[in-house]
């Protein structure tokens, strides 16, 4: 009898710990940066800041996702509602699947898949800088209401009353005060925007000031935001204040999404991936850390043991993605290897250090270069569908001006759409 139960013991601790593998599988593995990473761009950087502000604390996160993977899941959404938006920008900054298509409140546009690259690749924002607050762990970190009142200054919530209030609830709701200032002041400006203070058919006068539920496009947007602080009975800034952070805690940083770059890009997989994304807009991380920063800085937090959460993918390439203004061509072109050259390397990602994923044999391969950049690597796609990266070199590799005997043909009897290599997007 001891032994059955002692087997159903066992037992039950071999489900349990399988059960508690499992749920850390579905989580990235997180852990203290302490001066050694694999990852290509990482180290040289944080050892950079560390040295300036040696009792900032660094927390590696690796994601498990693959970096082009992450990519394309973020590029989804054309022409209905696109993940990543723009403002005030033309040329490659713009998705050229959409074109001149606006969304939201008619002065946004979709970010191209460079600009997405650009602003998720963690390393180009991985400096002694303002935009570094934008992994600054958002869980709460003791201040008081003097510190926060000095954070107010400047915006329309300037008053102690409010100052009192938001350092209260955050404290209660494990939320860093400075992170949801920058967050109203992401959302309404110093002055407060159209949503922060809403006046419905009957008289009642409703807040938003985090802009929970404001989507759409044009007048869409501003209905939606009453609707929704009428569902939630925010008639009140200090009622906004309360809903508005238990929102930010139970759909955000609860389920680990507790950075602002984390809130932007869906890439913890804990709850899901790439779908609880807080704002369409690309720059709010950059912006928002900026604030965030600054608000910190009034209230002389920054030489406090502040903790930076920073993400990291897998075959990323090996130097920091570049901004669209920096690239080279997008049209295609063809390109080949040389005669007397051979099984030249296809990869992941722009890096040698990234996975392999093909070779060109010889000469008789035509590749089509389908984006140059500025680094010397190409975007290609082969006949067989296989896309990558190559390094040009000029030593192996030669353009093709005009390709003799093509004469494959294709009849369209309907209306398709044609795309420049296999993606879905």
């Amino acid at each position: 009898m001891k032994k059955s139960i002692v087997s159903f013991f066992i037992i039950l601790i071999i489900i349990g710990m399988s059960f508690f593998n499992v749920t850390n599988a579905d989580s990235a593995l997180r852990y203290e940066y302490t001066g050694n990473t694999s990852y290509p761009g990482y180290k040289e950087r944080i050892d950079a800041i560390k040295a300036n502000h040696p009792n900032w604390k660094f927390v590696i996160m690796e994601t498990g996702l693959d970096w082009e993977e992450v990519i394309e899941n973020e590029y989804r959404g054309h022409h209905v509602s696109p993940k990543n938006l723009i403002q005030g920008k033309s040329g490659g900054w713009i998705c050229t699947i959409c074109g001149q298509e606006i969304f939201d409140t008619g002065n946004w546009m979709c970010a191209s898949e460079q600009a997405i690259r650009y602003y998720m690749d963690p390393r180009n924002w991985l400096v002694d800088s303002p935009y570094l607050f934008q992994f600054l762990q958002t869980n709460y970190d003791e201040t008081t209401d003097a510190g926060v009142y000095s954070a107010l200054n400047g915006t329309f919530l300037y008053s102690w009353e409010n100052a009192s209030l938001i350092n209260i609830v955050c404290r209660e709701a494990d939320a860093n005060p400075y992170f949801i200032i920058a967050r109203i002041i992401q959302e309404q400006g110093n002055k407060g925007g159209t949503t922060y203070r809403m006046q419905d058919t009957d008289g009642t006068i409703y807040y938003n000031l985090f802009n929970i539920g404001a989507g759409g496009n044009g007048e869409e947007v501003y209905q939606n935001a009453l609707k929704k602080a009428k569902e939630m009975g925010w008639t009140s800034i200090e009622l906004c204040i309360r809903g508005g952070i238990k929102f930010l805690l139970s759909s955000y940083i609860a389920y680990k999404q507790n950075t602002i770059y984390l809130n932007k890009f869906d890439v913890e997989p804990y709850n899901g991936l790439y779908t609880k994304q807080y704002m369409q807009n690309i720059e709010a991380p950059k912006s928002e850390g900026t604030s965030m920063y600054n608000k910190m800085k009034q209230a002389n937090l920054l030489d406090k043991n502040l903790t930076f959460i920073i993400p990291i993918y897998e075959n990323m390439p090996e130097l920091p993605s570049s901004s669209p203004e920096d690239r080279g061509e997008l049209y295609p072109k063809n390109i080949r290897v040389k005669p007397g050259h051979s099984r030249i390397t296809i990869r992941a990602g722009q890096g040698t250090n990234t996975s392999v994923i093909g070779y060109i044999n010889d000469s008789e391969t035509i590749i089509l270069s389908v984006e140059r950049f500025s680094n010397g690597w190409h975007r290609i796609i082969l006949k067989d569908g296989t896309q990558g990266f190559i390094k040009f070199n000029s030593e192996y590799l030669e353009e093709v001006n005009d390709i003799v005997n093509c004469r494959e043909e294709v009849t369209i009897q309907e209306k398709t759409e044609l795309k420049v290599g296999p993606r879905s997007i």
